[in-house]
């Protein structure tokens, strides 16, 4: 699903991040052992500013930990925090960062959030979005499925959070801007996204590349 994989169910509460983190930004195949299949339990009672410090740190499940407690906010009546400008910025940049990180989980972690919160990050995530969009396209083509899987469930959230009048031109320029495999991925996209309703009015002023 949009949220990055389908098995959301109340864990035991393992103490353990690692697994936990694996299963948001994996799915139950990444790791095995107690707490593989374990997503969404991770901890949110971490005051925000502190969750976002980890983005940076040099272990690379902390790193991943990062978006993958952002995301666990999502649905909770902590959600809110996430439509403050700063910490959205905050969180944007994260993804933007993360979705380049050496290790895939990370990555994964990444995708996860934007699928499960573009909604709610797309006024920041729109400044950031001519960045971005290339970077989730690429993950079209990874050589791990997961992580495949996951940029298209980030993607479907990304339409589904912005209008065609924001998104078509974004990838109208890709195709003059990107590598050529995230031109590629952008056409296929536009390709797809043109038959919406939306978009099919939207081009009828013919303003895709204006």
């Amino acid at each position: 699903g949009l949220g990055g994989g389908g098995h959301h169910h109340a864990g035991a509460g393992s103490t353990n991040a690692l697994p936990r983190v694996a299963s948001l930004a994996g799915g139950s195949g990444v790791m095995s052992g107690a707490g593989a299949d374990e997503a969404g339990g991770e901890d949110i009672s971490e005051p925000l500013p502190a969750i976002l410090a980890k983005r940076d740190s040099a272990v690379w499940s902390t790193r991943a930990a990062c978006l993958a407690q952002v995301a666990a906010l999502v649905g909770t009546e902590r959600e809110a925090e996430l439509l403050h400008p700063a910490s959205a910025e905050r969180v944007a940049a994260a993804a933007l960062a993360h979705l380049s990180d050496p290790h895939y989980r990370v990555v994964l972690s990444s995708l996860s959030c934007l699928a499960k919160g573009a909604h709610i990050l797309a006024p920041a995530l729109e400044v950031v979005l001519e960045r971005l969009l290339p970077k989730v396209l690429v993950r079209r083509g990874d050589p791990k499925e997961p992580v495949r899987a996951r940029a298209d469930a980030a993607l479907a959230a990304l339409r589904a959070a912005f209008p065609a009048e924001v998104l078509l031109p974004v990838l109208g320029r890709l195709l003059d801007q990107s590598s050529p495999r995230a031109r590629t991925a952008a056409l296929d996209l536009l390709v797809d996204a043109c038959q919406d309703a939306e978009a099919t009015a939207y081009l009828a002023h013919g303003r895709l590349l204006d």
